[in-house]
């Protein structure tokens, strides 16, 4: 299983350079990168709106950085290959269809939250002191990233649309929901998201509602699980479907 796992890692680590999505996540980054640097420059002039924009950065990293990363990096591992043809060696190779799956998928979620937690410390050594708990922040990055990825990666492997499709059902469902003041929040990734980096917006409405129970250890099992759930899932789609259908 190690041997099969390490196979499937190097088949798609070594061509990962050439998609289009890593492309355009390596320029988002550097973008990010560039927007920090700027507001490290403009701080000795203007210390309060430079603190102000590097809060919205960093807070930023989490969502909806890990959720919009997550989406754009998710049609990597399946999509991008059945799309340009290029999982025609790893098929007809040794290792198992679930394991090239689940590596592939569980690769992109280190990626994505190492590019995210790079971005959270880049902006935390820019602004220095910050009286903020910063734990459930990299916490959310990292368990978040999974449950993301797995969800924008089973939804790329659906349809053929993933990108249009995913980002309608974050912006229409999940991140709404997510801040609806009542129990049906608790099916958002985004609400956890939020529960775990101190970061909770419930939309006001004109009736008084109590707001859901929430809980940093209860949010963080529940993306984890959930990413469990998503990435297994896709496994077991991509096992069954037809070689032709693939590549």
């Amino acid at each position: 299983m190690i041997e099969s796992a390490t196979v499937a890692l190097k088949a798609y680590l070594v061509p990962m350079t050439s998609t289009r999505a890593f492309r355009i996540g390596l320029l988002i980054f550097l973008l990010f990168v560039g927007l920090v640097v700027f507001a490290a420059l403009v701080k000795p002039v203007a210390a309060l709106l430079a603190q102000a924009s590097l809060d919205r950065l960093r807070r930023g990293a989490v969502i909806p950085g890990v959720p919009l990363a997550a989406l754009l990096l998710a049609e990597i591992p399946l999509r991008d290959g059945i799309r340009h043809r290029t999982l025609l060696y790893p098929l007809l190779g040794p290792v198992p269809r679930t394991v090239i799956a689940v590596v592939r998928s569980v690769a992109t979620a280190v990626l994505v939250a190492m590019a995210m937690t790079a971005l959270w410390i880049l902006v935390r050594l820019v602004q220095g002191d910050v009286d903020e708990p910063s734990l459930g922040q990299l916490i959310a990055i990292w368990a978040g990233s999974g449950a993301f990825v797995g969800l924008f990666g089973f939804i790329h492997l659906v349809s053929r649309r993933g990108l249009l499709v995913g980002l309608a059902y974050y912006g229409l469902f999940d991140d709404p929901v997510g801040r609806l003041p009542f129990a049906l929040s608790n099916v958002s990734l985004s609400y956890h998201l939020r529960v775990l980096s101190h970061q909770v917006q419930e939309i006001d409405l004109p009736i008084d509602l109590s707001p859901p129970h929430s809980s940093a250890p209860f949010s963080a099992l529940f993306l984890i699980v959930s990413g469990v759930v998503l990435m297994g899932a896709t496994a077991v789609l991509f096992k069954r479907k037809q070689l032709g259908e693939l590549c």
